[in-house]
Formats: structure tokens, sequence, C-alpha cells
């Protein structure tokens, strides 16, 4: 059984954000979130003009009055990157947040960054600071617990990080739960999460590997907080469509055979709005029944 979402009803994007959109050879990667009567996307797109992969935000009104902002020209014009990879929003305590990486990393490390908005303003932006980090980090989940902030981390093995201290533009993180008894290989973070009965629910990534080439599906998964800390994931995979698993001619990573890229996941009312890239060079955003999806 395969969870199949190219023929979901689709969430409507406003017609101004679709013309922007459709200037750009390819789109992918949307992460979209709803507060306080806004809409927040997060997106990638590929310029020809400076050959390069930009990360997009847009926010818009009831009325659909649209604002833009260029996440990678802010970014790396403050913080010198050389990149803004998978930029992903998330809402903590009605709080719009947003995170990104800066990439593979080719000398030291990358870097995680966390920033939060107001409508299309930045308000804060921090570097997050781990000691026992890995030279290239991709995907953090944050979430928050009584007040205080959360990252999950890793799901091999299972580990989450508790904030230390924020100091200026940086925000420092400590171990808080590791269990080494719960690995669940090959698979990764990929949405934000969303908080569910007794925990957070997100989708995770599952890795196929064949001669060094990867192909990416997604598995609705569950992160128990309540009691015992436990990871669970659903077996059944989610896909956009068997057509999608045979992947693209063209490809911005060589060693990807194919991919749904889960990159979105907001609860509206009963339903969810599920964002995900198809082969890093075309995108969906559709709408969910919950329990499709296990939840």
């Amino acid at each position: 059984m395969v969870v199949r979402l190219k023929n979901n009803e689709q969430y409507n994007l406003p017609k101004q954000v679709q013309k922007t959109l459709n200037k750009y050879a390819y789109v992918f990667n949307p992460s979209l979130v709803i507060s306080r009567e806004n809409h927040y996307l997060a997106i990638r797109a590929f310029c020809k003009e400076s050959n390069s992969i930009l990360a997009l935000l847009f926010v818009w009104n009831d009325k659909k009055e649209v604002q833009e902002v260029n996440l990678t020209h802010y970014f790396c014009s403050r913080l010198k990157l050389v990149k803004v990879a998978d930029p992903k929003l998330f809402v903590l305590e009605e709080e719009v947040y947003g995170t990104f990486n800066s990439g593979d990393a080719i000398k030291g490390s990358n870097s995680i960054i966390l920033f939060q908005l107001d409508k299309s303003l930045i308000k804060n932006y921090y570097e997050c600071i781990y000691s026992d980090r890995i030279k290239t980090e991709k995907n953090w989940a944050f979430f928050k617990e009584k007040e205080e902030m959360f990252v999950l981390y890793s799901l091999d093995p299972l580990k989450i990080l508790k904030l230390d201290k924020v100091s200026e533009n940086k925000i420092f993180f400590k171990n808080f739960f590791c269990d080494p008894t719960q690995r669940l290989k090959n698979h990764s973070i990929g949405t934000p999460l969303i908080r569910v009965k007794n925990g957070y629910g997100f989708i995770a990534h599952k890795k196929l590997y064949r001669k060094r080439k990867r192909l990416y599906l997604g598995k609705m998964a569950i992160l128990k907080t309540s009691g015992p800390v436990v990871v669970s994931v659903r077996s059944i995979p989610i896909i956009h469509s068997f057509e999608s698993l045979l992947g693209s001619k063209f490809k911005f990573n060589k060693n990807l055979i194919s991919c749904s890229y889960f990159s979105g996941l907001y609860r509206y009312q009963n339903k969810l709005i599920l964002g995900y890239g198809i082969n890093d060079i075309d995108y969906n955003i559709v709408i969910v029944n919950k329990k499709k999806l296990w939840l």
C-alpha cells in the first residue's frame, strides 16, 4: 500500500504568487503555514539569470495582498552565506518561525539558522550552535514544551536538544535526550513538527540506495513526548505518484534517483496542508485528511 498525493485537493496560491513563480524555470520544496489570518510560503526557485537556486518568502492576507522577500539575498548579505537551502516554516505559540541550512559544507561546517517573522518582517535571526554537531547539518525540527525550546536533532539515533542560552545572534543548544537503542536507519527529518496527541507529528524521509544514488520517500512519524520519549514511523510510504518515482532527466543532484521531498506540514482545521517538492524541479501543495496520514 502507498499513499499517493498527486490527485488530492490542491491548495490554491494567490494569482500574484503563481505569476511570480512562473517566471522561474524550476520551483520546488514549498513550506506553508497560516497564522493570525496571514499566509506564509517559503519555497525554492532556480533563477537562470544568476544560475542559482533562490529561497523566496511570500506573505499574504485574506485580501490576497502579497509581499515578497528574497531570503537568499537577505541572509547572504547579512551573514556572508553562500546559500540559503531548505527553508521551512512552522508556528510556535502562534508565532511564525523559519529555519534553513547554508548547504553542504566545503570548508569547515555549514550553518543552521533560525529566524522569526512578523508578516514579511524578519524580526530576529540566530545561528544555531551545538558542540557535537556534524560537518553538514540539514534539518532541525524545533518545538516548545512549557515555554522552553527543544530540537528534534536526529532519528538515528533518536536525539533531542534543549536551548541552553542566547547570545546576540547566536543560540546555543545542549544535549537533552538520546536513546541509542532507537535507531531509524536511513531515515531523516523532513517536515517541521505539528502538535498531536501526546507529542508531535512530522513526515520523515526514508532513503533507498542503489549504487550510491538515493531515492526519497515520505513516512508519517510521531514523536511521543508525553511519558517515555519514543519515535514511531508508519510503514506505508507517501509519494507524489508512481510516475514521479522514475525521476526526471534533469537533476540538480546527480546522485538523486528521485524524490518526493516533504518540506511543509501545517494543521488546518481538521485537515493538513502538506507541501513537497517533486524531483527538485516541481512542487505540490495539497490538503489531506489527517486519518489518511495516520493522525
